[in-house]
């Protein structure tokens, strides 16, 4: 069978599962024992957090929009993505979002959580599919953060077209641009390594999507970030705001 067609039964999630408890359980907190070298990826990442405090703790700032009249911080209610998530039961459903909603819940050992966007310009977006609710920013502690999913691997699992993150491309083209400078070749090849940036996803079979979903630490165009419910009220950094509310305070 082609290796882009291989499907995967549950053993592959709780496989994955499995792995994913344990890196929890050796690491304390995301990163703990790893030191990017400057100009990396991971050394670019951390920058998104806040500096640490005077008791060592490290924050990332967060963006998520949640339907009006529910609260994050509220543990007396329970987070229903089956019946509100526009993923599973709106207009943007599809059977690909369900099965890597399913599968991505199997890993966590839970569906109780919420998702946040690691940058502000990217939660701050015009998108009608935020219209009537509200955006909240939280400044979580690391340790406190559940998982980072890859969005590369996400979109892909769930079959939808994949984008190229922006920002990657000033930072490829630094990298292809010495090396054709030293080989003397002319250009220095953008579309080709977009397309195959595009053709490494599309090629990997779903193990293979699912052993990558889940990442420590990557460029911050590209992860979204999992909190558990509810949030701690101590973590919100500033009162939700209305979707008409963030559209008029965007630039002109």
């Amino acid at each position: 069978m082609p290796r882009g067609q291989k499907t995967d039964g549950p053993d592959s999630v709780d496989k994955i599962r499995r792995e994913h408890r344990e890196q929890n359980r050796s690491v304390d907190g995301p990163d703990a024992s790893v030191t990017a070298p400057p100009g990396s990826v991971s050394e670019r990442a951390s920058r998104a957090r806040k500096p640490a405090n005077r008791m060592g703790q490290r924050f990332m700032l967060l963006w998520t929009w949640q339907r009006k009249g529910f609260s994050i911080t509220d543990g007396g209610v329970q987070v229903d993505s089956r019946r509100y998530s526009d993923y599973l039961s709106g207009n943007y459903s599809s059977a690909g979002f369900k099965q890597a909603y399913e599968d991505l819940w199997r890993i966590l050992g839970t569906d109780q959580f919420h998702w946040f966007y690691a940058l502000e310009k990217d939660a701050r977006k015009p998108r009608s599919i935020n219209q009537g609710k509200m955006l909240w920013r939280v400044e979580a502690p690391e340790e406190g953060i559940l998982s980072t999913v890859c969005d590369c691997a996400w979109t892909t699992l769930a079959g939808e077209p994949l984008r190229m993150p922006p920002d990657w491309f000033g930072w490829a083209y630094g990298l292809l641009k010495e090396f054709n400078d030293r080989a003397g070749a002319k250009p220095y090849l953008k579309d080709k390594y977009a397309r195959d940036f595009m053709a490494g996803w599309s090629e990997m079979n779903r193990e293979d999507l699912l052993g990558r979903l889940l990442v420590r630490c990557a460029h911050v165009d590209c992860i979204q970030v999992l909190l558990r419910h509810p949030i701690p009220r101590e973590w919100i950094a500033r009162e939700p705001e209305e979707y008409l509310q963030v559209i008029s305070s965007l630039p002109r």
